[in-house]
């Protein structure tokens, strides 16, 4: 195992470097500016109670699971579970914090927290395994993979779908 964290942490800070441009660029220097405090805290909120039983159930699945039954089918068995997560987390956040009704309000917050989701877990994963976002992709089995992309669209959209009362 490479515990090198030098190198793999500057590949990081360098390809965040990349996406900060590429945002400024086609999404605007006041986007962020513009965001609501509500969409923002609702989305951090949503990413960290995801992020959080995700790391847990992870952890679980790489050290006890995989071992037992493989990563493919540990992955594609963590998959439906992690999507009831997001369920329970979003309809939690919209009720606990008001989310209004409009359609725009709740896919920016689903839409952001894919966003802090993505940039945590390729941080920590880069920066655990000392590779590259290509390197990483590489990696990953085409069917658990799929199922995980299909999983991360899951996540992004259902704030939409959760109802406030």
């Amino acid at each position: 195992m490479n515990f090198n964290i030098g190198p793999a942490n500057d590949r990081v800070k360098a390809q965040w470097r990349v996406v900060i441009q590429f945002a400024r660029r086609y999404l605007g220097t006041n986007f962020f500016d513009e965001l609501k405090m509500q969409i923002l805290k609702s989305a951090m909120l949503y990413f960290a109670l995801v992020f959080g039983a995700g790391f847990g159930l992870g952890t679980i699945r790489v050290l006890l699971v995989v071992p037992r039954i493989g990563t493919r089918t540990a992955e594609l068995i963590e998959t439906p579970v992690m999507i009831v997560v997001s369920f329970f987390a979003a309809r939690w956040v919209v009720r606990r914090l008001a989310i209004r009704t409009t359609a725009g309000e709740r896919i920016a917050t689903g839409l952001l927290a894919l966003g802090f989701l993505l940039g945590a877990e390729l941080t920590l994963v880069l920066w655990l395994r000392g590779l590259t976002i290509t390197e990483y992709l590489a990696t990953r089995d085409p069917v658990s993979g799929a199922a995980y992309l299909i999983a991360l669209a899951v996540f992004a959209v259902i704030p939409l779908f959760v109802a406030r009362r």
